[in-house]
């Protein structure tokens, strides 16, 4: 009714009045950050909102449609009956769902992140790989409908984003301290 048409128009003016609030929040936060420290933000900050609507977008646009179909398929095996999706789960489904994918769409950036800063070795994440593939399939039971096509197409992109995080790491990976010669550390 009325409160899913307010909360759609809430959701939609905070979707187009994004890119000004993130500029007046870069402004309060860049006056106090060091030119270096800039630098590093205006490197990876283009490429972490472009994976945050892409996450986004994937959500939107490929997982949700077969989330809300094998939602409904499945209420068709009770006896015929079929379940009504109230305006209220269905927008906080798609926003919940959306949300969540731009968040995991952020994996690679943050290892890139994490190695070219010194703080990872991308050894570390390839000794984890079996692990973050068991995390991505608890992730894609957690955050999608409880059936395995879903659970799949969340969990795959996962698996695809770490990797590329590996590789991308390896690439940009700086030992601690590389920049300073030896004497600069011993002398503090």
């Amino acid at each position: 009714g009325f409160f899913a048409l307010m909360r759609v128009c809430f959701w939609l003016a905070l979707l187009l009045s994004g890119p000004y609030v993130l500029w007046e929040a870069w402004g309060f936060i860049a006056s106090g950050l060091y030119r270096n420290e800039k630098r590093v933000a205006y490197a990876y900050f283009p490429i972490s909102l472009f994976l945050f609507f892409g996450g986004v977008l994937f959500g939107y646009f490929l997982l949700i449609p077969y989330a809300i179909y094998f939602l409904n398929l499945d209420a068709l095996d009770l006896k015929g009956m079929r379940s009504i999706m109230g305006v209220d789960y269905y927008l906080g489904f798609i926003k919940g769902l959306s949300l969540a994918l731009g968040f995991v769409f952020q994996i690679p950036v943050v290892m890139v992140a994490m190695a070219r800063m010194g703080l990872v070795e991308p050894k570390l994440y390839s000794k984890y790989r079996k692990h973050t593939l068991v995390g991505a399939l608890v992730a894609g039971a957690v955050l999608t409908p409880p059936d395995p096509v879903t659970q799949l197409m969340m969990a795959l992109p996962i698996v695809f984003l770490f990797e590329l995080g590996v590789r991308v790491s390896y690439l940009v990976w700086k030992e601690p301290f590389s920049d300073l010669d030896d004497g600069a550390v011993a002398n503090g």
